[in-house]
């Protein structure tokens, strides 16, 4: 019986023996070409030409580093025989290539022999991977690959220079066409040339459809060059943007590899060109009059203007009437025109001339190009008889000092300009105003009388002043007012005259300035808003608001877009106009307290200049850091790897970004740190966190053994922008509490019997060592139950007690069901103990067991070892010591794997 049993063991082992033979003989083998195997093994390759031999099957792996906005040109030329497919893979995300969202573009012609070709625009920067996927039926199977990583950037395309764009129209002949590009690529290149396919719009200086042209000398990576053309414009071409097709071509310097040739777009525009024309409706004007005038500007171009400042001069003694000598119009479109209605009077002195009128203008062309031209006119003044006294003109206040009046005004002056009209002098000119409400006299509630000068030549001015109260109750708005004139006239007979003219009351502009935010916050930009509100009763014309950026205070202040001045046409009464500010506190300003002086000018309703200047109050606070830093929990074990969750949570009100977290450990007296980071660098980078979003870091930390029942700081170093782009730095801080270790692990496990058969009964036995610092207790072994392991009570062993480095032996039963496959079967144990906190850890080891069929065990007993023949199969001859050991080997092979992944201890 002995003997027999001896047999069907090594039988049985051979026969295991085997079976590892030939599954270790059939493991696929893969061949590799000049690429790399996998992803993280790729070949690294820059711009220029590959060729290779392709074998019977197999995967390329490459990877390329590219910039941002920079073109991968990839052509792949297949030989006869063969299909290869090209795949291009985000490069964030090579960790599982056969996923296709990973995938960015791919090039994959199903027939053998048909070339592949990818063309794609990086969108971000880094390593981009590049595979070869395929397989060679019949021929040679030598491949070329070309790849190209190139940038050229259109600098400048369009009608003339950069330095100086110009003009062009339809019917241009020899248009001056221009493009510069920049080599941005990687290397230098050489016989660059251009070729643009034209529209029928254009033609070249000879009639033809394309422009041409190459560079033969080298072009070095990051270097310009310019590429001048001479184009024909057609008539008929629109004033539209044109895309014409433009294609690059190249060859690679180094080793004059032609590149792949490159098709973009250019963009330009046939601008037209702006004609601008100025015009009158009189050639004559009438002397001793107020000449109605009407001028004219129209755009006989075929290009719109820019905004026109127009100023028109009225050469002396001629006096523009009613306004100043300036307008800002709006652009002009082609065949377009915009009237401008003034007054002019001509003095006497003046009849029977001819004067010239200019009008000079100034506005930006088609491209932008502010341009003055100038306009002349010539006018005829005609003769005529004087007519008595004019009034000429009528202003509160005096000569160079204007003023504005409003509702309850008393003793303001009231200037009478007036002009004697008749061919001679005249004298004793007395004025007598007649009052009716809202105004009466100083002295004499119903008129008031001035003297306006002994003698006044004919044509010659002279100007009074009359002083006048104002009804508290009247109206802003035109009156008119009568005056009497008496005088002796050049043959001293006495005239009297009673003319009419009209005052205004305007009412008074007066200006109110506010901050509606006055806490500024340090170290970053803050949107301020300037109120500015009229609170009197005339408008303010043309407001001129400045921020002066020079502080009374402490604070260090700037405006972010350097524009210290703001404009704002009119500010009717009661209006309030907001205005922002964006304004930088510097990092290191003092909190508290702090002044800025703002100046505002405006034109009052009479054109004169008033400047209101004021110092603001702002509050400057620092920065308040927008980051709550918190852990799960503050545990750590001495002698132990433990990693830990740290959450960075934005608490602020806007979304914060290029975040890094770096953690920075304490140090004892010698220098050296009872806690720090196992592995990797101690910093950790998040792209962004949005308001209320978080992130969270998990740092593997070890603690050492001396470390053991102490608490130690951690410092949590923060540096991050804020949302307008400012860096901030600040350090938080968190502290862990270690405590001793429990390390429990199995020594020696082994299964009695190795080899059962289905259904049969094995031991699993072994000793737990706490190779910790700490004690266990309560501490218990069991058989985890599953579909074919059978347990019991035996199954379960309870320890108790598990001291540092005393080893405590177990012994655990368990059977296998019916169910149960023949093969490798994993028997997992679990040990189960608590620390002195009351924490409750678990921990599960596996095995591996032999099972073989439960007919195995039913040999033929007649046959014995003596009635046996040898066989001639090698196998046969292997001694069943050599079959034992190789089982035992790969077992203890098994352990040792699960063992290794299961201990997380560094050490």
């Amino acid at each position: 019986m002995p003997n027999k049993d001896k047999s069907r063991d090594y039988r049985l082992s051979k026969y295991f023996l085997l079976f590892l033979i030939t599954n270790m003989l059939f493991l696929p083998t893969l061949a590799f070409g000049q690429g790399g195997s996998n992803f993280e093994n790729a070949v690294e390759i820059t711009s220029g030409k590959i060729t290779s031999t392709w074998n019977i099957a197999e995967n390329e792996f490459y990877k390329i580093n590219l910039v941002e906005d920079q073109l991968l040109s990839i052509s792949l030329d297949v030989p006869e025989g063969t299909n290869i497919d090209i795949f291009l893979y985000d490069p964030k995300k090579t960790d599982a290539s056969s996923d296709s969202s990973n995938l960015l573009k791919s090039s994959n012609n199903e027939n053998t022999g048909i070339d592949e070709e990818i063309k794609y625009t990086a969108v971000e920067t880094g390593y981009h991977y590049l595979k070869l996927v395929g397989s060679k039926y019949s021929g040679t199977g030598q491949y070329e690959l070309d790849v190209f990583v190139t940038e050229f950037e259109i600098l400048f395309e369009g009608w003339g220079t950069e330095a100086s764009p110009k003009e062009v129209a339809p019917g241009d002949l020899g248009a001056n066409f221009n493009i510069i590009l920049r080599n941005g690529g990687g290397f230098d290149v050489n016989d660059l040339s251009l070729e643009i396919t034209l529209n029928e719009y254009f033609t070249n200086r000879t009639g033809g459809s394309r422009l041409y042209d190459i560079k033969s000398s080298t072009i070095k990576s990051g270097e310009t060059i310019s590429f001048n053309f001479l184009v024909n414009i057609d008539e008929d071409s629109p004033l539209t943007k044109q895309n014409l097709p433009l294609t690059i071509e190249f060859k690679k310097s180094e080793d004059k590899v032609r590149g792949i040739p490159i098709v973009t777009e250019i963009h330009f525009t046939v601008t037209g060109r702006n004609f601008v024309k100025l015009s009158i409706d009189k050639q004559d004007l009438v002397p001793d009059e107020y000449n109605d005038i009407t001028f004219t500007i129209k755009n006989e171009g075929t290009a719109k203007t820019g905004i026109i400042d127009f100023v028109l001069n009225i050469p002396t003694p001629l006096i523009l009437i009613g306004s100043d000598n300036k307008w800002s119009l709006s652009s002009i479109a082609p065949n377009n025109e915009i009237t401008l209605n003034t007054q002019i009077y001509v003095p006497l002195s003046e009849a029977g001339k001819t004067v010239q009128i200019s009008g000079q203008l100034t506005f930006s062309n088609s491209l932008g190009t502010q341009q003055t031209e100038t306009r002349t006119l010539d006018i005829k003044i005609n003769k005529l008889e004087g007519k008595g006294i004019e009034v000429v003109n009528s202003f509160w206040g005096k000569t160079n000092d204007e003023i504005s009046v409003e509702p309850g005004d008393n003793k303001v002056r009231l200037s009478v300009t007036i002009q004697n009209r008749n061919t001679g002098p005249i004298s004793g000119v007395q004025g007598t105003l007649v009052l009716e409400n809202p105004f009466s006299g100083n002295t004499n509630g119903k008129s008031s009388s001035t003297f306006f000068g002994q003698s006044i030549l004919s044509g010659a001015t002279a100007t009074s002043e009359f002083l006048l109260n104002i009804d508290q109750n009247a109206q802003i708005g035109n009156y008119k007012i009568k005056i009497i004139f008496s005088y002796l006239d050049k043959d001293s007979i006495l005239q009297n005259q009673e003319v009419e003219f009209t005052v205004d009351i305007e009412g008074k502009s007066k200006t109110e300035i506010n901050l509606i935010n006055n806490l500024l916050i340090s170290g970053t930009e803050n949107n301020v808003i300037l109120e500015i509100k009229n609170t009197g009763t005339a408008p303010m014309h043309k407001v001129n608001i400045e921020m002066l950026t020079t502080p009374v205070g402490a604070a260090k202040l700037s405006i972010v877009d350097g524009n210290t001045k703001r404009h704002i046409t009119k500010i009717d009464p009661n209006e309030n106009i907001k205005i922002e500010y964006p304004i930088y506190i510097s990092a290191n300003a003092i909190e508290g307290l702090s002044e800025i002086s703002i100046s505002v000018e405006y034109r009052n309703t009479n054109g004169l200049i008033k400047v209101t200047n004021t110092n603001l109050v702002f509050i400057i606070k620092e920065w308040e850091s927008p980051f709550d830093v918190s852990l799960s929990d503050n545990l750590l074990y001495s002698g132990k790897v433990t990693e830990k969750e740290i959450l960075i949570f934005n608490n602020g009100n806007e979304k914060m970004k290029n975040i890094n977290v770096d953690l920075v450990f304490p140090s004892n007296q010698q220098g050296s740190s009872p806690i720090f980071l196992n592995s990797g660098d101690s910093d950790w980078k998040i792209n962004e966190l949005n308001q209320l979003e978080s992130a969270t870091i998990y740092p593997q930390i070890f603690a050492t053994l001396d470390s053991k029942d102490q608490s130690y700081p951690v410092q949590i170093s923060l540096s991050y922008t804020d949302s307008k782009g400012y860096p901030h730095k600040e350090t938080q801080q968190v502290s862990f509490s270690v405590r001793g270790n429990i390390n429990v692990i199995t020594q020696e496990p082994s299964l009695s019997p190795q080899v059962i058969s289905i259904g049969r009964n094995s031991t699993f036995s072994g000793s737990l060592l706490n190779k910790g610092d700490t004690e266990g207790i309560f501490s218990e072994i069991r058989i985890i139950s599953s579909e074919f392991i059978s347990t019991s009570e035996e199954s379960y062993q309870y320890i108790g007690e598990l001291d540092p480095d005393t080893p405590i032996p177990f012994s655990l039963k368990f059977g296998l069901t019916d169910e149960a496959k023949e093969g490798i079967m994993q028997i997992a144990i679990e040990i189960k103990f608590e620390d002195e906190y009351g924490n409750v850890f678990r921990e599960t080891e596996e095995l591996g067991l032999i099972v073989k069929e439960r007919s195995y065990q039913y040999i033929d007993e007649t046959n014995t070892e003596e009635n046996e023949e040898p066989s001639n199969n090698p196998i046969n001859n292997i001694p069943t010591e050599v079959v034992a050991g190789v089982a035992g080997f790969l077992l203890l092979l098994i352990i040792f794997i699960r063992n290794r992944r299961k201990n997380k201890n560094p050490f």
